[in-house]
């Protein structure tokens, strides 16, 4: 079975590594485009490409941020040059699990290439007791919530698809037809991404300045997307530290409808959630009356590199300048 993947990263040196060696088990090819990092994500790639794992390492320099096209460029590329039997969108804090299969070859087969499948998200938690000093992330952070609230998919695309696959949705929550439609789907029996977005305070506060800053235009052309960035960016700007118990609450509420419930107005519309991002009804995992349960993802995987984490200051500082550039060369364009 022929497994392409695609992901864009910028400043994830902290998980690039276990990303990448999770998913070369099973993936044919890895295209991993790093988008303007700070840290030594990019070395990183460089490294584990000549240890000849299948990572194909791109960049780009942009300031402006359209994953969207950026995924669906790539997409359309995989389409015309390979013959893959499923295309897979990935973020580096996603990890693809089988729980209950024996790999993930074989649940993929199990699903079947009818439509486009929708792999749903588990949110890992990290807990104040978490080792700091284990640098592996699988290793470090083993609780996930019981209940997604609400629901998150990912697409895979199966080879049937493929050729109909016209533009994936901000997110790679969707996929759009030539025609414009939602393309059907179906939700996956046997998958699930293990998702690691919250890991540590300077992680999550330089993906929270980037990631805002570089996406306004997104907001502006597509509604109000990543806004689970601006609740975190808002509390930046509110000058809060953020402690190691603010890091497992930040883990629970990620891109839930409670962090959408407390956006001011303006933002949101006074909209629901679900009225503005559409999605299936929400799966309950597991009934417990608990918010967390102990559910690590399987590794015997070592980390050869070390990290080289960004500076907050750094960050923040580049990404205002470079915010200003942009302002400026379409201040320009519309005096001309």
């Amino acid at each position: 079975m022929k497994i392409i993947s695609f992901s864009v990263v910028r400043n994830e040196s902290d998980i690039l590594e276990a990303f990448v060696r999770h998913h070369a088990a099973f993936v044919h090819r890895m295209v991993i485009v790093d988008h303007r990092s700070q840290d030594n994500s990019l070395e990183i790639l460089e490294a584990l490409k000549a240890e000849g794992l299948p990572v194909d390492v791109r960049s780009i320099s942009d300031f402006s941020y359209d994953q969207a096209k950026i995924y669906t460029d790539i997409a359309r590329e995989v389409v015309q040059h390979d013959s893959p039997d499923w295309v897979l969108p990935l973020d580096a804090d996603e990890f693809l699990v089988a729980p209950g299969a024996q790999s993930v070859q074989d649940a993929l087969k199990e699903e079947g290439d009818a439509g486009v499948l929708l792999i749903p998200w588990r949110g890992y938690v990290p807990l104040p007791s978490d080792d700091e000093h284990e640098p592996h992330v699988l290793k470090r952070i083993t609780y996930r919530r019981t209940r997604e609230d609400p629901q998150w998919w990912k697409v895979a695309l199966p080879r049937s698809v493929l050729r109909d696959v016209q533009r994936l949705v901000v997110g790679s929550h969707h996929v759009l037809s030539v025609e414009g439609e939602h393309l059907p789907t179906e939700r996956s029996r046997a998958l699930a991404l293990a998702h690691f977005p919250v890991r540590s305070a300077e992680q999550i506060t330089c993906k929270a300045i980037a990631g805002w800053m570089s996406t306004r235009h997104v907001y502006r052309r597509y509604g109000a997307v990543n806004y689970h960035w601006k609740v975190i960016y808002d509390r930046l700007a509110r000058q809060e530290q953020l402690t190691r118990e603010d890091l497992k609450e930040l883990g629970l509420a990620y891109a839930s409808t409670q962090q959408w419930n407390s956006l001011p107005r303006d933002f949101t519309g006074g909209g629901e959630l679900w009225n503005t991002f559409p999605t299936p009804p929400p799966l309950v995992i597991e009934e417990s009356k608990e918010d967390l349960i102990a559910d690590s993802v399987p590794t015997d995987g070592v980390l050869w590199y070390p990290v080289s984490k960004p500076d907050v200051w750094q960050v923040l500082l580049v990404s205002a300048r470079d915010l200003a550039e942009e302002y400026g060369k379409l201040a320009a364009t519309s005096h001309e």
